[in-house]
């Protein structure tokens, strides 16, 4: 996550207006991820949030939890795909090198 170490890290929201409006994807895709968190808290002072916030926020986690997994069981696979080949190769070469 994001550690803030001085004001100076609010400097552009402070800087710009909050948006009121919903921004122009463009837009919102060229702020960097510090910029779109400094928007976000200035929003988030004004605004309430109902049960959907949290539920929204769990299963982000959830789903970060997951993702975390997956990765785990692909780099298992790629580990056994890896093995499986050599194996084979050495297999080859077992049964080829008493026939020549």
């Amino acid at each position: 996550m994001f550690c803030v170490k001085s004001d100076a890290y609010f400097t552009l929201a402070r800087s710009k207006p909050l948006m009121s409006l919903a921004a122009k994807l463009e837009k919102l895709r060229e702020l960097s991820d510090e910029e779109l968190v400094a928007l976000h808290d200035q929003a988030a002072a004004n605004t309430t949030v109902g049960i959907q916030y949290y539920l929204d926020e769990l299963n982000r986690r959830s789903q970060n939890k997951h993702t975390e997994v997956m990765l785990h069981y692909t780099k298992q696979m790629l580990r056994l795909t890896v093995f499986v080949a050599v194996l084979t190769v050495v297999n080859v070469i077992a049964v080829l090198v008493p026939l020549l």
